[in-house]
Formats: structure tokens, sequence, C-alpha cells
């Protein structure tokens, strides 16, 4: 039997502003294609590389480019559920705190799982030109590989002003921590956002999405925000009560896909913390 007093908007609202909120990785993409976040639709991305300039003489022919869009698939094929019982459904729309307490449960997975698929992207690259190995064993030796990866964005062309950021696991942080300009520890907003200091005009940011402490190999990623193209909905919010038990049963789908979208602007730093 359907609750009619069940408001489906309202749980999806609350979950999809607490998963933008707990994003780190997805809080630096590319969301402009947000609205076409429908199960099974491909959206496609034109992008264009930069022009030429020339300099022009009065009187003689300019040198007209070729310069055809280059069309990026972004598939949107990700399709993750949650689905728990809740003693009642109503009393918990009704009490912010017990609605808070399930948004929070349903919220920790969804962000996880699509953090994790984001890192899973990123790191998937095999162009060698969007690649740095290096060995990591000491500070000067992490932000060496830092370094290196920011030099391969500037040689692709990126603007040194663009907004670049640098996403590392908590095990590189503990080599890099001393290296970078750290933010406020007490200003919850950074904390939240992941954010834990600035290099080279970039943001430094930390997640666990990259591996664990016991992972002799980690990627690390610099790049702009533009490098990865992402959406992401929370749909089809439900209820109904269970037939063996005096509970109701909430269950959502998250919707999500990504595509790297500027491959030039981004680069994976495969960090070996035990060499051989």
């Amino acid at each position: 039997m359907l609750r009619i007093n069940f408001i489906p908007q309202m749980w999806a609202k609350k979950i999809q502003r607490e998963l933008a909120l707990s994003e780190i990785i997805a809080r630096d993409t590319n969301r402009a294609f947000e609205g076409d976040a429908k199960m099974g639709n491909t959206v496609k991305i034109l992008t264009a590389e930069t022009a030429t300039i020339g300099t022009y003489t009065p009187g003689t022919d300019i040198t007209i480019e070729t310069k055809p869009g280059i069309v990026v698939s972004l598939p949107i094929n990700q399709f993750k559920y949650f689905a728990f019982n809740v003693d009642d459904v109503e009393k918990a729309q009704a009490l912010p705190e017990m609605q808070s307490a399930y948004i929070e449960t349903a919220k920790n997975g969804l962000v996880n799982d699509s953090e994790g698929f984001l890192a899973g992207l990123a790191a998937g690259v095999s162009d060698a030109a969007q690649i740095v190995a290096a060995d990591v064993t000491t500070p000067d030796e992490a932000l060496a590989a830092v370094d290196s990866a920011l030099q391969k964005l500037y040689d692709n062309k990126v603007a040194i002003n663009a907004d670049t950021v640098i996403e590392i696991s908590p095990k590189y942080y503990g080599l890099l921590r001393r290296k970078i300009e750290e933010l406020s520890t007490n200003n919850p907003e950074f904390i939240k956002t992941g954010e834990i200091g600035r290099y080279g005009g970039a943001k430094v940011k930390m997640t666990a999405a990259f591996g664990t402490e016991a992972q002799t190999v980690h990627n690390l990623f610099v790049r702009t925000k533009n490098s990865i193209a992402y959406v992401s909905k929370v749909t089809n919010l439900e209820t109904t009560r269970m037939e063996k038990q005096f509970a109701d049963l909430v269950r959502g789908l998250h919707v999500y896909g990504g595509v790297i979208s500027r491959p030039k602007e981004l680069v994976v730093v495969k960090a070996d913390f035990d060499p051989a």
C-alpha cells in the first residue's frame, strides 16, 4: 500500500542537497549538463581547440583554420539504488532530526559510490602525456611529482589562472602537508569540501577515494574543473508498507554519469610509496 502522505520531492531534494555538500571530486567538475540526467541518456558535448593567433599584415591574405568541433559523449549509465526500512515514514518526515538521520544514511552510501566512480574514471587515462609516474618516499619527492603534473598542464596550454585542483589521498597528504599553504582547520566550509590548502595557485583537496593506507600506489589528480563532465540526479523516491514488518520501505535511485571531456586538462600522478 502506497503511503499517501509520503513526500518524495522533499526527500529527493534533501538527499540531493546533502550529496552535493559531501562531494569532493564531483564538486570540481563541469555540471552544466545536469538537466539531461535521465536514465539511459547520452549527452553530446561539443568542445573545440584553442584558435591560433596570427599577425595581420595589411594587404595580405589571412590564414583560415579549420576547427572542427570535437564531440564527446557523456553516457548516463550508472544506476545505483538505496533501500531501507523506516519504522514510520510519516513520523520521520515530521521530525527533522529523524529524517536527517535517514537521509544521512542514504547520502553516505551514494557519495562513496559516485566519488569512487569518478576516481576510477580519471585514473583510467592511458595517454602517456597525461601520466606522471613517480617514486614518492619523501616530502620533496611528493612535491616534485605535483610540480611535474602542473608543468604538464601548462605545456598543454592550460591557463595559469584556470580553476585548477590537486586531489590527493590522506597518505599523500601525510608527506605533502608541510609543503602547502594550509587553510584554517577551524573553517567548517573548507573541511566539508575536502579543501585543505593551496599550492601553485591550485586548490589542494583530500579524499579517501584514491586509496587506502595499505596500498603502495596511489593516484593523484592535477586537473581543471572542466576536465571532467558529470551529471547526477536522485530520482524515483518512493515508499511502500513492508509486507512482513511493521515498517515502511523507502527506496530511491541515483542516476549519474561522467566523462573525461578535456583530456589535456587532466594529469594523473601514479605515486609509488614503496618503490622496489
